[in-house]
């Protein structure tokens, strides 16, 4: 009798135990939660103060701390930032690790603050660490979705990782098979639209919409090759806010320029102001400056002097500054032209495949041939006939380089591809590619990445694998490993 009675004050004790804590997403938490998207933190830290006073065992408060560390260092990119704060991750697994197991939430938050120290350890090379962490946000993404099928926020993450194994190069597949990792673009795809349409269409998700924009955007564009849901949805989604928060607006103005929409993202950017509590978003200047370039405009220079002035981070630095230096280039100035190429060298950091690009450019001691330089920047922002008219005023009897007799064909192909001449395109490429590939340049690299688009595009599935193997087969050239992403995401969606 006495062990009966033991085991019931046992069992009464741990219901007790496990009602003490909660995960409860409620208002107050939704309201909190849209605010740090909208980078307000401090009107977020006021709610959650509010929400532990109101409601103390609600363990939600955490998670959403953590997502201002989070945006924190991955916005501002200071180091001194991340070395404060990133003592507060263990504490909060701590904490969570105490609340209900039966909450779909135990794992999810425990997971997404695992992803997030990920991502911003990667910002500061702490890749083995990051690793880590993403293995065992993985496997709690896994099992949290085997244990709740149901609940469709396990997804946004989890959809992300699934497609981002289908685009891991060769080299790295070691690691996929250590962790046991598995998935593919197209599932991640299904699952990140499945979180997207949710946020869409059910209140209690609303304020995941922003983070889902982006994710979705980032697999349909990076990693399928294609814009339909962005264009169709996203960005109409995102047209229609009427006080678009700094993500949103980064969001709408990264799509636009990577669709050749370079004149909608400067008007985006340009009418979007934020008030003082808003975290400063400078990458936006830089943004903004890339497309002003773009489009030849005479005042590109001021958003990337704005860009380097407030901006206190690591990357996109010695970008900026060849930027500038370009801009003077095309000016004909060339002492400034020259000033900003020295500090390329002397600036920022060397992580991101622009700013190593940018410091491979300024040690190369070549001046760019303006007319090809016009037709580059041009291109990239989608003016393709006047990009094509560029290079027609080239003098090609006085091109003595390398560097620009070959990117003087890869610039046509590049032309003609976007402009749906696919044989024209194909000729171009290939003579890229033939004469190109013993070079550290990346034309013929991404030659033979637009090779394989065109033939996936065609149907012709021997060939696009040929050409995507070809492009993974070159090393050491420029933007090695995002061109070798894309290479690796095209076999992936071909793959029987």
């Amino acid at each position: 009798m006495k062990s009966i009675i033991f085991f019931l004050l046992l069992s009464v004790s741990a219901v007790i135990t496990q009602a003490q804590t909660s995960f409860d997403f409620n208002t107050n938490c939704k309201a909190a939660h849209e605010a740090i998207l909208a980078l307000q933190f401090k009107k977020a830290k006021t709610m959650l103060l509010q929400e532990r006073k109101t409601n103390p065992k609600n363990l939600i408060p955490f998670y959403l701390d953590n997502y201002i560390d989070f945006l924190t260092i991955v916005i501002s990119e200071e180091k001194n930032r991340f070395d404060v704060l990133k003592s507060n991750r263990q504490i909060r697994l701590n904490v969570l690790e105490k609340g209900d197991k039966n909450s779909p939430f135990y794992l999810l938050t425990q997971a997404e603050i695992n992803l997030q120290w990920a991502f911003a350890r990667i910002k500061f090379n702490e890749y083995l660490t990051a690793a880590l962490e993403v293995n065992r946000a993985f496997k709690m993404l896994e099992q949290n979705q085997k244990r709740f099928p149901d609940f469709v926020l396990n997804k946004k993450c989890l959809g992300l990782l699934h497609a981002a194994v289908g685009t891991i190069p060769d080299e790295y597949q070691w690691a996929v098979k250590l962790f046991g990792f598995e998935g593919g673009i197209k599932q991640g795809e299904t699952e990140v639209k499945e979180v997207y349409e949710a946020s869409l269409k059910n209140e209690k998700y609303k304020s995941f919409r922003t983070e889902t924009f982006l994710l979705l955007s980032i697999v349909e564009l990076n990693l399928l090759n294609t814009n339909t849901v962005v264009e169709a949805s996203i960005l109409p989604q995102i047209a229609k806010e009427s006080n678009p928060n700094p993500l949103m607006v980064f969001c709408y103005a990264n799509n636009c320029m990577k669709m050749g929409k370079n004149d909608d993202a400067i008007d985006f950017i340009s009418k979007n102001k934020f008030a003082k509590d808003v975290f400063p978003f400078e990458y936006l200047n830089y943004l903004l400056g890339q497309a002003k370039l773009n489009r030849l405009d005479k005042d590109a220079n001021i958003p990337l002097e704005n860009y380097l002035k407030s901006f206190k981070g690591i990357n996109f630095v010695k970008a900026a500054n060849l930027r500038l230096a370009w801009y003077y280039c095309i000016a004909g100035n060339k002492v400034k032209y020259n000033l900003y190429l020295n500090k390329v060298k002397l600036s920022g950091s060397s992580i991101v495949d622009e700013d190593k690009q940018a410091e491979h450019e300024s040690e190369a001691k070549e001046i760019p041939n303006v007319q090809i330089l016009k037709s580059r920047l041009l291109f990239d922002g989608g003016y393709y006939d006047k990009a094509l008219s560029e290079l027609s005023k080239t003098d090609k009897k006085h091109i003595t380089s390398v560097k620009d007799n070959l990117e003087l064909v890869y610039r046509m192909g590049r032309i003609y591809h976007k402009q749906n001449n696919a044989a024209k395109a194909i000729s171009n490429y290939e003579l890229t590619l033939k004469n190109g590939a013993s070079y550290s340049y990346y034309y013929a690299a991404n030659a033979a990445l637009q090779l394989g688009l065109i033939y996936e595009e065609q149907k012709n599935i021997p060939l696009a694998k040929e050409y995507f193997n070809q492009c993974l087969a070159l090393k050491n050239h420029e933007y090695q490993n995002s061109i070798s992403q894309k290479a690796k995401a095209g076999l992936n969606r071909i793959k029987k």
